[in-house]
């Protein structure tokens, strides 16, 4: 996502951003910002008044904003009618974006390392344990896990992009993981026999899955029976506002399609994500939410890593100047986030697990 066009859009001239750490729990509508976006997403319910916060603008956009029903509808029927999810495969089998997605690896380590090790511990990992990674792009989970397991257990990472793999077969050879494999395999037809694993992970793709009934039913079936699996998933829009806002200003420019690519909170909420694991044939699920704070070196950082991702279905729909506008727009959004750490903004993961 290129940000030149746009430098300077993000404040005031000369003025100071907020450290998030300061004001995690919501941005005052007051800041000139905040009131041209308010102005910009809400639909009257709102008067932009000193007691409005950024969730409460999201979830007004969200929630009534009729161009967004009207674009929910069409990924409806978008997802419906491409169940291969080609656009998915199109954008990852890229080593340029392979290889762009490690480059944020510290980055994810740190800011996912509590809820990763949350993860681990809810499927029960034990030494000797065979396990399945369920889209483990470039693995660093499948790697945490592989340790876990020592070497009397083994570790299958598995995802539909071989770039991504091939960089987790590297690291892992690097570091003298001999246990971990990787094969490229779609969750939704894994060619793998029945009851073979003592758990599954997944860390933040069950949500991206065009059929997920069809996935979570071929995970079950490689569970030996008691065997557990645990995914993270993103929590509520309004409880990430590194995604959420993003999103939001990108459903303003789409011209009568949605992006490519599957809702990042389609299992945000509790309830359905409960739901489909129950609706699997999976036992003993709950869920659990799990808060963190997400950290970027810079604004900068952020827009060129995954601001660029949250915005390729739209980019290419947009003129020059309505790109750099769009740029311009998310960086105004989040540049209250912004300041002398970098970006630091509030995070949430949901974990879900259940039992064979």
């Amino acid at each position: 996502m290129g940000t030149n066009e746009s430098e300077g859009r993000g404040r005031r001239r000369g003025s100071k951003p907020t450290h998030a750490a300061t004001n995690c729990s919501g941005v005052s509508a007051a800041d000139p910002v905040w009131r041209h976006l308010l102005k910009r997403w809400t639909t009257g319910a709102h008067s932009g008044g000193a007691g409005t916060n950024w969730k409460r603008a999201f979830l007004s956009h969200h929630d009534h904003g009729p161009r967004t029903d009207k674009l929910r509808k069409e990924k409806k029927n978008m997802l419906e009618e491409d169940k291969e999810h080609m656009p998915q495969k199109t954008f990852w089998s890229s080593s340029e974006v392979a290889e762009r997605w490690q480059q944020d690896v510290e980055r994810r380590r740190r800011d996912f390392a509590e809820a990763t090790e949350r993860m681990l511990e809810a499927a029960g990992l034990m030494p000797g344990h065979r396990v399945l990674d369920i889209a483990a792009g470039t693995g660093d989970q499948s790697i945490l896990a592989a340790r876990r397991v020592g070497p009397g257990g083994s570790v299958l990472a598995t995802d539909i992009s071989a770039d991504m793999l091939g960089i987790a077969a590297r690291v892992a050879r690097q570091e003298g993981l001999t246990t971990l494999t990787t094969r490229v395999m779609d969750a939704q037809q894994l060619d793998l026999q029945d009851n073979a694993f003592d758990a599954v992970i997944c860390r933040l793709a069950l949500m991206l899955i065009p059929n997920l009934k069809l996935a979570l039913r071929e995970i079950r079936r490689v569970l030996k029976p008691g065997g557990k699996l645990a995914a993270l998933v993103w929590s509520a829009p309004e409880n990430n506002p590194l995604f959420a806002l993003p999103l939001a200003i990108v459903a303003t420019y789409a011209r009568g399609a949605s992006s490519p690519l599957p809702d990042p909170f389609a299992l945000s909420d509790p309830r359905v994500f409960e739901r489909e694991l129950t609706e699997a044939g999976f036992d003993e699920v709950k869920t659990r939410a799990l808060p963190f704070q997400s950290h970027y070196a810079s604004l900068d950082a952020f827009l060129q890593s995954t601001a660029s991702r949250l915005t390729a279905g739209v980019m290419g729909q947009l003129s020059k100047p309505e790109q750099q506008y769009l740029v311009g727009e998310v960086r105004q959004a989040l540049s209250q986030f912004e300041g002398s750490h970098g970006l630091v903004a509030p995070a949430e993961l949901l974990l879900g697990v259940g039992s064979k």
